[in-house]
């Protein structure tokens, strides 16, 4: 880490006055979001964006927070110097980055072969979240920057589901600097769900299919909307979750894989087939992956399933 914090700064010392856009994926999560507020930060003629809408957690954490970016696809990137990538470094979940000069992407999720190009790549994929690397990063730390990372890699994490002992370092010295105790971290990290989303949880379990394979259950379900979040609602049961949306303008399917802490297939393999085999992409987490594919969700649903059962 102190070999990609030295590559920050010295990009820090040599930008910092420049109008960089700190951008972040469509649905961005509270991951994405604390990351580009603290970046945002630390650069005073920067601005934040996001491409298309948050997620509903996200959604709720940035209105708490009072985290407002822009939609990329509103910005010209003739009016800045360039853009900043963080929380992912895939082209399918940033395409209006499209045109732009990436400066710098900020990644805690794997590399493969169709990512982003930027001048500088600063990934750690043992990072439990971007928020992680973005707090060990910073030549200084706000109170307000602190508490929103610390949101952040609870968020993430799944409540260290993924976490490493940097990960508990990090969020106690975030919680130090914030001044405020875990229950409040917890609030902002996990915020309660609107109605809308309870009751789609509720009702996909009408929907949903469940399986058991070898010791292990398996669950999947097609869902209108927030498919990852239904995901990690879910996974606190089944061992391994799968949770599509049909995408029409675009004629794919939208998979979140979440796995309980016993499922010993990483389902960020399983998401990259899924995307090779379907014409798109997919990857992530051991424990929480995705995945888009060119296929109905009933057919990409059922290869899911396929897949994990030929690894268990």
């Amino acid at each position: 880490m102190s070999e990609l914090r030295g590559r920050f700064l010295r990009f820090f010392y040599e930008n910092r006055e420049k109008r960089i856009v700190f951008a972040s994926h469509m649905n961005a999560d509270i991951d994405a979001l604390s990351s580009i507020y603290a970046l945002h930060s630390v650069f005073p003629n920067s601005v934040m964006a996001i491409d298309g809408k948050m997620d509903e957690p996200g959604r709720i954490f940035a209105e708490r927070a009072g985290i407002s970016p822009v939609k990329l696809s509103s910005l010209r990137n003739e009016d800045y110097d360039g853009l900043v990538v963080a929380d992912t470094s895939a082209p399918s979940m940033l395409k209006s980055a499209e045109g732009w000069r990436i400066l710098m992407i900020i990644d805690h999720h794997r590399e493969n072969e169709n990512s982003l190009k930027a001048d500088i790549v600063l990934r750690d994929s043992s990072a439990s979240a971007t928020a992680e690397m973005v707090a060990g990063l910073l030549p200084s730390v706000s109170k307000e920057a602190a508490f929103a990372l610390a949101c952040g890699i609870v968020s993430d994490s799944a409540r260290f589901k993924g976490g490493r002992t940097n990960t508990f370092k990090t969020l106690v010295s975030m919680m130090e600097i914030a001044g405020v105790d875990y229950p409040e971290v917890l609030g902002y990290g996990e915020p309660e769900p609107s109605m809308e989303l309870k009751e789609l949880v509720l009702r996909s379990l009408k929907k949903m299919r469940v399986e058991r394979h070898g010791g292990y259950m398996i669950s999947t379900v097609k869902v209108r909307d927030d498919e990852s979040f239904v995901a990690s609602a879910l996974s606190d049961f089944a061992d391994a979750a799968f949770v599509g949306r049909w995408k029409r303008s675009e004629g794919e399917t939208k998979v979140s894989a979440r796995g309980r802490k016993g499922m010993p297939v990483p389902l960020n393999e399983v998401m990259a087939q899924i995307g090779r085999e379907f014409g798109g992409a997919g990857g992530g987490h051991a424990k929480a992956a995705g995945a888009s594919a060119k296929g109905r969700p009933e057919i990409v649903l059922k290869r899911c399933v396929e897949i994990l059962k030929g690894r268990l």
